[in-house]
């Protein structure tokens, strides 16, 4: 099968470069160009931004102009008529094109029989198989991914690893953020971190910031300040990629003047950008910097935020605030309301608490 400059491009793994050429070919109005534009977008290859709506929007598009890829792309697992409708009409096709050796359709017909209403171990196992065979990076990951879960196959880390380390010579941000995870994790049970770094430094480079979070976590479990200063700066660069995790890190040393020199103003301005970004658990860290700098009102409004987010810690604190009057007024009812929940939640102190109050648990 002839490629087009932007496919020719995203099989050899260079998706920056592909991107440019497939968004020239997708507004000539080639279906397949369309197809990768809309997995770039779904997976955030490369230094694309992940973003599942506009994802949708080139499938739907793709899928308007006659591609069966694109149309099974849009089947989201839900059982009901228009995806079964989408289904009769773009699966068949997606398998002829399989059997005629496009690669592209072999990794979506496994990817569909692993895990949409179609379910078929050994027909996924089997596609998965012969697209990782033409060495298609995308496959490969995927059956990495079935090999390391043992996911409709047994679990075997050392096909996982081959598979990984295959697909990481296509530039595979995400292939090589498992190599260097795995390493990390004992395989074979020889822990090599320095490799495990060298790996998740080339995933961080082409373009995925979680391999920054795993680096910062690597470095700061040294007990070397050069290291502890490494994991700071692949902190940064983790929130630079929108890691609200990162951003938690960061905003905990400035509070703690670890590392860096103590800034409790930098502190709360960090772990609000992590609260807007959806970690909970920054609402209680937030809370209890308020209420070291002796401001209790806010203290407790970011105590109970915390608790209605159901982090345990919080409810049992929540509850304690409400019952002393601390940045609140006594409410007795409320107090017992949210110890419970959080004795509910396994938290000791506030089952202690509750059976001195007479409390049944």
């Amino acid at each position: 099968m002839n490629q087009s400059q932007g496919e020719s491009l995203f099989m050899q793994g260079k998706i920056d470069e592909a991107v440019v050429e497939l968004q020239k070919e997708a507004k000539m109005g080639a279906p397949r160009a369309m197809y990768l534009i809309g997995c770039c977008l779904r997976e955030g290859y490369g230094h694309v931004e992940a973003d599942e709506r506009k994802a949708v929007k080139w499938f739907q598009k793709g899928y308007e102009e006659g591609s069966a890829l694109c149309g099974i792309s849009l089947v989201n697992g839900t059982d009901d008529q228009e995806m079964w409708d989408i289904v009769n009409e773009c699966f068949p096709r997606v398998l002829k094109a399989a059997v005629s050796g496009d690669v592209l359709a072999m990794d979506e017909a496994g990817r569909f029989y692993l895990g949409a209403l179609i379910v078929n171990f050994e027909e996924g196992i089997k596609w998965l198989t012969k697209a990782a065979l033409a060495e298609y990076w995308r496959a490969l990951y995927d059956l990495g991914s079935a090999y390391e879960e043992g996911y409709a196959v047994p679990r075997n880390e050392e096909r996982a690893m081959l598979c990984f380390k295959k697909a990481a010579e296509f530039h595979d941000q995400y292939s090589e953020y498992k190599v260097g995870e795995m390493l990390l994790n004992s395989w074979k049970k020889e822990k090599d971190t320095k490799k495990a770094a060298e790996w998740l430094k080339k995933s961080w480079k082409h373009g995925n910031g979680e391999a920054a979070m795993l680096l910062a976590s690597v470095y700061e479990n040294s007990d070397d300040k050069e290291d502890q200063e490494k994991a700071f700066r692949w902190y940064e660069r983790a929130a630079e990629a929108g890691i609200p995790e990162a951003l938690a890190e960061l905003a905990y040393d400035y509070d703690q003047g670890f590392v860096v020199e103590k800034d409790r103003k930098k502190a709360v301005s960090l772990y609000k950008k992590a609260i807007a970004m959806g970690h909970e658990e920054s609402l209680m860290s937030l809370a209890l910097l308020c209420l070291e700098e002796k401001d209790e009102k806010n203290g407790f409004l970011y105590m109970k935020e915390a608790a209605e987010a159901g982090i345990p810690r919080a409810q049992y604190a929540a509850g304690m605030m409400y019952l002393e009057g601390h940045g609140t007024e006594e409410n007795r009812d409320e107090a017992f309301r949210w110890i419970e929940a959080a004795a509910e939640n396994g938290v000791d102190e506030a089952e202690a608490v509750l059976e001195h109050n007479g409390y049944m648990i």
